[in-house]
């Protein structure tokens, strides 16, 4: 009985055993000489899921019917020449390295030998990228074109390099055990995956550098933009998040002794309960950070923040709206920006109305005249570093602005500015304001009629923006108007 067994098991070997054949062929492949069988080690071509060895340098001139569910052993140079396109599955390296000038679609690409690398110069999709190995010399992986990543690039004891006017389109990135991570391009980090997007671990390094861009988007939550235990310094421009945000979408985690640096531009749109930066950087660690911007989520950073701010109100008056805060303490403040949007659609467009400078016994109160029915305020804190951070928004609902209609002619103005207004009162005042808030002009009129039609000289006044503001004759603000003077 077991003789039987033994003899079935030995038939059935050949039928499973692996498959595998070499190119022996010219050092240009053709789709005429890759159909040749005489150029294959087996003497017949290769079969749909057949792994194919290079072991010496050849470069692909011409499309070949190669297959996804093919695989790639490569230990020699492999070129690819532009407008020739490549489908295989995976893809190894040992010893060997890939110029792509053309297009390469392919499963998992792997490093397992000591000076592996590719250079693309033209596109590359993948499912995943592994650039080194633990226990081997450092790889490189150039991008110098468009590179499309499903999953994930893992940088170990290797380098991945990105130049200017470089993509590459990848769900996250893990740099560790020596990687090293440098763009000088787009990366775009836009996978769903429920992972830290940038993960640094001890002994990598990611440097972003100056005209570079790094988009992380948060497409799913409990994740951090960055988790840093290594080094990080950006010099060139990160944005951070989505708009609108994803809730539970967290920023960056700069980690225990991790080295982490930021001179360029560093902007967040997080969950708003969620800190953009938090700084865990321990005694053998460092920490430095330019100016950031918040669009959406909670400053969890000292240095940044220098407020503790108490309370951000905004109240309607008749014709005007009053915006008062008060902070419980401020440290290394260098001033407070008033800003205010008209936008109703969630799409804000910020103007700076009042320029506040710290003031004892942490109480401000600010009169805004150029109202509309609804009015959005916010506060930009902005500390002597330069280092600045975002209240929250406010809205004010005003019931009185908008009730007079107000036309003001050319635009630019001149020597000269023509101004119509229809207004149901008999007495108005008419005031024109510079942009430092002073009253340049003053003037009453009685209306009669309710219609008004005049014209001002402006010879007298310098060049430059303002705003002409129509009152009722108890200082009700019934209309305003913005214009330039040149």
């Amino acid at each position: 009985m077991m003789k039987k067994t033994l003899s079935f098991f030995f038939l059935l070997v050949p039928f499973f055993a692996f498959s595998a054949t070499t190119w022996i062929g010219p050092a240009s492949i053709t789709l005429s000489n890759w159909n040749d069988p005489a150029n294959w080690s087996s003497g017949a071509l290769p079969a749909p899921s057949e792994q194919i060895t290079f072991d010496a340098p050849v470069t692909f001139t011409e499309t070949v019917p190669v297959t996804a569910t093919n695989t790639f052993v490569i230990k020699a140079v492999v070129t690819v020449a532009g407008g020739v396109a490549i489908t295989t599955g995976d893809i190894t390296l040992k010893g060997g390295a890939i110029i792509n000038n053309g297009a390469i679609n392919a499963n998992n690409v792997t490093y397992t030998a000591a000076g592996d690398y590719i250079t693309n110069n033209g596109s590359m999709a993948l499912k995943n990228l592994n650039v080194g190995n633990s226990n081997i010399a450092a790889g490189t992986f150039t991008n110098n074109g468009r590179l499309a990543v499903v999953m994930n690039i893992v940088v170990e004891e290797g380098s991945f390099n990105t130049s200017a006017g470089s993509s590459t389109d990848v769900n996250g990135i893990n740099v560790q055990n020596g990687g090293t991570v440098q763009n000088g391009g787009t990366i775009n980090s836009v996978g769903a995956a429920n992972v830290d997007k940038i993960a640094i671990n001890a002994g990598g390094t990611f440097i972003n550098q100056a005209g570079a861009v790094l988009n992380v988007n948060l497409q799913q939550s409990n994740a951090y933009a960055v988790n840093t235990q290594g080094t990080f310094t950006n010099q060139g421009t990160i944005r951070i998040g989505d708009a609108p945000y994803n809730p539970g979408s967290k920023g960056i985690l700069a980690g225990n002794s991790s080295n982490f640096s930021n001179t360029g531009s560093l902007t967040f749109n997080i969950d708003p309960a969620n800190c953009v930066l938090t700084n865990n950087t321990g005694v053998n660690g460092s920490f430095s950070t330019a100016a950031i911007s918040i669009v959406s989520g909670k400053n969890c950073l000292n240095t940044v923040l220098p407020v503790k701010l108490v309370s951000f109100q905004g109240q309607a008056g008749d014709g005007f709206n009053i915006l008062s805060w008060v902070t419980a303490e401020e440290l290394n403040l260098e001033k407070y920006e008033l800003e205010r949007s008209d936008a109703d659609n969630g799409s804000f467009q910020w103007e700076t109305i009042a320029t506040v400078a710290p003031q004892y016994g942490h109480a401000y109160q600010f009169k805004d005249l150029f109202i509309n029915t609804n009015s959005y305020y916010r506060l930009k804190i902005i500390d002597n570093n330069g280092l600045y951070s975002y209240s929250d928004i406010v809205l004010v609902k005003n019931g009185a602005a908008g009730k007079t209609t107000l036309l003001v002619y050319p635009v630019p103005a001149g020597k000269l500015i023509h101004i119509s207004a229809q207004v149901a009162e008999k007495e108005v005042e008419l005031t024109i304001i510079n942009a430092a808030g002073a009253v340049v002009k003053r003037y009453q009129y009685k209306t009669g009629t309710g219609i008004l039609q005049l014209q001002i000289n402006l010879s007298n006044i310098p060049a430059g923006v303002y705003q002409l503001v129509l009152s009722g004759a108890d200082k009700r603000v019934l209309q305003r108007k913005q214009f330039v003077k040149e």
